[in-house]
């Protein structure tokens, strides 16, 4: 015998709170879900690049599938960048200088903000945190690319920007072997004459312990055992003169205080304690008195950065890529990116570069590889070399020009008409704003 059958209210209850739960667990599903997926791209992307690590052949199949993964390959791409394998290491930092670009022709033609600030902090936080295992070239190279990310600082918010570039200055301030001492520890080397005693022991330490601002300063005890003395004149022998280039922007800053006269005892005979301390202290002066200054670190906010490119804004080309080759870095980075938003890519830059240094005659016939270049770059090349010193590279690059379909020919020819002092290249000029 059956019981008696629910009343429709309850089962439209039981109903409702089924229903209501299931949403709940489709929504914690559908927003956990992504996060899920990170995770597992991530474990991923660490699978992959311990097996490029350990594998004995080619590891070009490993890097090709993490670079195609994207972000949550990125800072395992920074751990292989840094290993001690070439081959492994080469093709990371390919594929994380093509991901950087990739990023950058995203940002341009989508404007996502908070997306490429996410890339650029985890690019940025992956290099500051794996820096310490490159090798010399290793180095060079995540500078490089930290200098990349920089140029790109001015397009993030004020939070996002400070974030990627302190973690671009840890990178940044790291000395290579190349452009730093080859130790920065303070060298002695044992004196001419007299023999090493406890006090040239002593006069060792002191000068290793001395801070920036205060000068090492002996302290004896009343009850401290006599210590042999060593005259004035040797002290100097005991330092090993510290040399470095003023040039280098990490390199720590040696300043050799002048040396004084050994401190006089007028009460020598009185105490002998005293006088024994003198003596030692007119050492120490009269020794070399080094002080080590740490460079400051200067990192200017993006505000800065839109400044120096406000500044920048009005200068010509010429004038931009003096100010990227001699300016500070930071000033530098706002010019290059001036460039680049002038439709400047690397190689155009580089091939300007290679034919402003060669002679008229090579710079003339040079020009002609303007042709290798896309019409936009190669249009850009020409009207470089319209204003250049020699007359007959000016006429060969107007000559050139005309014929790629400039839309700014006929401004370029009328400036030329006017402002050229050879005949040549006014005449062809007015010939050009004719047609």
């Amino acid at each position: 015998m059956q019981g008696p059958a629910a009343p429709p209210s309850g089962r439209r209850s039981r109903a409702l709170l089924r229903g209501v739960l299931a949403a709940l667990v489709a929504a914690v599903a559908f927003l956990a879900w992504p996060r899920v997926i990170d995770w597992q791209q991530r474990q991923f992307a660490e699978q992959l690049a311990e097996h490029a690590v350990q594998s004995a052949g080619s590891t070009s199949a490993s890097v090709r599938e993490m670079q195609r993964m994207g972000l949550p390959a990125t800072a395992p791409l920074v751990r292989l960048a840094a290993a001690q394998r070439a081959e492994v290491a080469a093709a990371a930092q390919q594929a994380l200088a093509d991901q950087l670009t990739a990023w950058e022709v995203e940002f341009a033609e989508r404007g996502d903000v908070a997306v490429y600030a996410e890339q650029l902090g985890v690019l940025s936080g992956a290099l500051r945190a794996h820096v310490q295992k490159f090798d010399e070239a290793g180095r060079r190279w995540a500078q490089k690319l930290a200098r990349l990310i920089v140029d790109q600082v001015d397009q993030l918010g004020a939070k996002e920007a400070w974030t990627v570039l302190a973690a671009c200055e840890a990178v940044l301030a790291l000395p290579t072997p190349t452009d730093s001492l080859a130790s920065t520890e303070l060298q002695f080397v044992e004196p001419s004459v007299a023999p090493r005693s406890a006090t040239a022991s002593r006069l060792t330490s002191l000068a290793a312990e001395a801070t920036p601002s205060v000068p090492p300063i002996p302290r004896f005890s009343a009850t401290a055992p006599a210590i042999a003395r060593l005259p004035a004149a040797d002290a100097p022998n005991m330092l090993r003169d510290v040399t470095e280039d003023a040039s280098s922007p990490t390199a720590e800053l040696s300043v050799i205080m002048p040396s004084t006269q050994p401190l006089a005892s007028s009460t020598a005979g009185a105490n002998p304690l005293r006088a024994e301390t003198s003596e030692i202290g007119g050492s120490l002066d009269a020794a070399l008195s080094i002080v080590t200054l740490s460079p400051p670190i200067d990192v200017p906010s993006p505000l800065d950065q839109r400044h120096a490119k406000q500044r920048l804004r009005g200068l010509s080309d010429q004038q931009l890529i003096a100010v990227s080759e001699t300016a500070s870095r930071f000033e530098a980075a706002a010019a290059r990116q001036l460039l680049k938003g002038r439709g400047y890519s690397e190689d155009l830059l580089r091939i300007t570069r290679e034919l402003q240094q060669l002679p008229a005659a090579e710079r003339r016939e040079s020009l002609d590889r303007a042709g290798t270049l896309p019409a936009a770059e190669a249009r850009r090349l020409l009207r470089w070399f319209v204003t250049d010193a020699d007359a007959e590279v000016r006429l060969h690059a107007l000559t050139l020009l005309a014929t790629t379909g400039d839309p700014h020919l006929a401004e370029i020819a009328r400036e030329r008409a006017v402002e050229d002092a050879d005949p040549r290249v006014a005449d062809l000029a007015a010939k050009l704003m004719k047609r």
